[in-house]
Parts: structure tokens; C-alpha cells; sequence
């Protein structure tokens, strides 16, 4: 599946399907994992380089997290 714009966000089916893990697990990754303030870049870099995903759903996770989460 491949992603030209986001005019809604995947749905959790969509991304388990692309990343193995829904929104809600991938937020007790991030809960865990989060030392201190982060910001979006900051997210999407460590889901890029420490858990494999590719660049879309790096920043689509991250930003749903900032904005839910802090």
C-alpha cells in the first residue's frame, strides 16, 4: 500500500497489517521507551532506526502520539 497524502489516518487493521503492531501497542512501545520530552523527529527517528518502520508510519505514530500522549 502505498500512501500519496493523508486525508484520514490508517486505520489500526491498515497498520497492523504494515507494521505488525496497532496504534495502542505501538503507544506502550512509546510509553516505555520515552525518557524525558521528545518531540515528533525525535519519535519517528527511534521507530525508523530501533523498530524498522518506514518513514510514513514512523511519522504518522509519532505524531498520533505526541498529540494524544503529552
Amino acid at each position: 500500500m502505498v500512501w500519496t497524502s493523508v486525508k484520514r489516518f490508517p486505520t489500526d487493521e491498515e497498520m497492523r497489517a504494515a507494521t505488525g503492531k496497532d496504534r495502542l501497542e505501538w503507544f506502550v512501545v512509546l510509553d516505555v521507551w520515552q525518557e524525558g520530552i521528545r518531540d515528533v523527529g525525535q519519535i519517528s527517528k527511534f521507530l525508523m532506526k530501533e523498530r524498522g518502520l518506514k518513514p510514513f508510519w514512523a511519522q504518522v505514530l509519532a505524531s498520533q502520539y505526541v498529540s494524544r500522549r503529552m
